[in-house]
């Protein structure tokens, strides 16, 4: 043979191919293709044995050789090892030609290791569907029947000892079910799974209806070996849908007006049959769904309930009235399901009414909570009105009736210095009146302001907040910085007077005691919060030498621990103080 005419038919060939020599088993040559698969160089090959690839003993690997000599052997089955040390199961095409002179062993090498994991798979993929009551069916990647289980014999007629080798897959579908198949079939193979209804047809022509199950079986490598189809007949729950469709559409409305639905077990199944409502409620698209398709919604720790109410149902035949949680697969929100089952012997199925009552429960817990919270706002009211009584009459006695006696007593030095025709202390004493006079004034402006968080109740608590602090800061030269997004939000009482009556009293501060120019306000929602910061730039002071009833502190911080909030303050003597008050945000 020429050397070009040996390019062309061995070193270029995409089959494996080694020549090796009859007598000793040492490699002669191996073609490009060899040195792929097996992962040695040509220059490596020179230097090797077949016994170094082929796992046999060598004894058994020498008889093999020699067997070949003067005749052809078509498809012995060996196992080799690669470089990588991975066994691969292998067929071999084996014959002797002459080359230069000498008689050589000339072997194509055919890697079979996905056929063998095929047919194991295949085996163990029999043993276990035969006993199963579903069709199953498998096929190659050509769609050619390779086994159809009993179940499948039986309903198509198909004795145990009939050859399939003739039939396709698609001999078992209607035409309707066969161009499901033939629209998915490239998903199918891509994905390798699906699963929805399909219909079949029987020899005698008869229509049955089916949820299959659609899986592709495919190697490590990801190739695809053969395809496994389980249907199951649910011609039962169709039946049972066509009894219930005369009066579907008044039904449907019920349903969906009341937050209704019903659910069809069959017994011999498995399988659901949820009506319109049910699947709103469940938030499923398919009509027919699986036991796991209901019980992968409930919430954990349902499930012993459930179980208990389904052995109820069958053992004792009573209806079963039970209430569970589930999380509803279109949008993961946890529902309150209320449920009355009842087991139809006659049917052998369980229907189930189920009904939303999620809301019904909200409002019963918003309906015990806001009766704790009135309770709570009728004894905080009436402390509030104790308080704001007493606080308004010390008011009175300690600021304006000092100050009013001691008008009397400068309105009569006054009146001795008339007297004595303008002594030189009647303009002193003038002064210190009209001193006084303006305290007075301005004390009737502070009680006046205390009053104001109730004449603020007709603005939201966004542009009350406003007003209070407009009102204090233009009237002392103070810039008044405010930010909030909730100028449109509503309060509960409770935390609207809170936040009005703490913002009144360290504003007051402010202008009293902290010669600031500039204040800072921000009303926001952080999470279930409510969080008021006030900040000025005024002197500060050291928070820790201050005693927490002076300035009002005491006051504040009571009344917001009154309803779980959390009051703060950060200060440094010439930084400035920041106030930060975080209550619960209740509307």
């Amino acid at each position: 043979m020429n050397k070009p005419v040996l390019n062309e038919l061995f070193h270029d060939n995409s089959a494996v191919m080694l020549l090796i020599n009859p007598s000793n088993g040492k490699i002669i040559d191996a073609n490009r293709s060899a040195e792929k698969f097996y992962g040695y160089t040509r220059k490596e090959f020179f230097s090797m044995n077949i016994g170094d690839i082929n796992i046999m003993p060598r004894k058994d690997i020498r008889k093999q050789l020699s067997g070949i000599r003067n005749k052809t052997i078509i498809n012995p089955q060996y196992q080799h090892r690669l470089k990588d040390g991975s066994i691969r199961d292998i067929r071999v095409l084996g014959s002797s030609i002459v080359l230069n002179n000498i008689p050589v062993n000339f072997a194509i090498i055919e890697d079979i290791t996905s056929e063998l994991v095929y047919r194991e798979e295949l085996a163990k993929f029999k043993s276990i569907i035969d006993i199963t009551v579903a069709m199953v069916g498998v096929a190659d990647m050509n769609l050619r029947v390779v086994y159809i289980n009993k179940k499948m014999r039986q309903v198509f007629g198909i004795a145990d000892t009939a050859d399939i080798g003739s039939l396709k897959i698609f001999d078992f579908y209607s035409a309707k079910g066969k161009k499901i198949v033939q629209t998915r079939i490239k998903k199918i193979i891509e994905k390798g799974y699906w699963q929805g209804e399909n219909e079949m047809q029987s020899p005698g022509g008869k229509i049955i209806p089916v949820l299959q199950t659609v899986t592709v079986v495919k190697d490590a490598a990801g190739k695809p070996l053969f395809t496994s189809m389980l249907s199951i007949d649910i011609s039962n729950e169709k039946d049972a849908e066509e009894k219930l469709r005369a009066s579907e559409g008044q039904l449907k409305q019920a349903e969906l007006i009341g937050k209704t639905g019903n659910l069809i077990f069959n017994m011999k199944t498995g399988l659901y049959s949820l009506s319109e409502g049910a699947k709103k409620i469940y938030g499923l698209r398919k009509k027919i769904i699986t036991i796991k398709d209901i019980t992968s919604l409930r919430i954990p720790g349902q499930n012993e309930k459930l179980d208990e109410a389904l052995k109820d149902i069958t053992t004792n035949g009573k209806p079963v009235d039970v209430v569970y949680q589930i999380k509803r697969k279109s949008d993961h929100k946890v529902l309150d399901i209320q449920a009355r089952a009842q087991y139809v012997p006659k049917m052998d199925m369980i229907i189930t009414i189920v009904r939303d009552i999620t809301q019904q429960t909200k409002h019963e817990r918003e309906i015990t909570e806001l009766n704790r919270e009135l309770r709570g706002l009728n004894d905080y009211l009436q402390r509030v009105r104790r308080e704001e009584r007493n606080k308004f009459a010390k008011e009175v006695h300690d600021k304006i009736g000092q100050k009013l006696v001691m008008l009397k007593f400068q309105a009569e030095q006054i009146k001795k210095s008339l007297q004595k025709d303008m002594a030189d202390g009647s303009e002193e004493a003038i002064s210190g009146l009209s001193a006084n006079i303006s305290d007075v004034l301005l004390d009737f402006q502070k009680i006046y302001s205390e009053v104001k968080t109730v004449v603020l109740s007709h603005l939201k608590l966004a542009e009350a907040l406003w007003e209070m602090g407009n009102a204090l800061i233009t009237k002392n030269n103070i810039t008044l910085e405010y930010q909030t997004a909730l100028d449109k939000q509503e309060f509960d009482s409770i935390t609207r007077s809170t936040i009005l009556l703490a913002a009144e009293q360290c504003l007051d501060n402010i202008v009293k005691h902290a010669a600031a120019s500039t204040i800072n306000i921000s009303l926001l929602k952080q999470k279930d919060r409510l969080v008021l910061n006030i900040t000025d730039n005024g002197k500060g002071f050291n928070y820790v030498k201050i005693k927490m009833n002076k300035y009002g502190l005491l006051q504040v911080r009571e009344l917001v621990n009154s309803i779980d909030g959390k009051f703060t303050i950060t200060s440094k003597p010439g930084a400035g103080t920041t106030v930060h008050i975080d209550v619960p945000f209740v509307q």
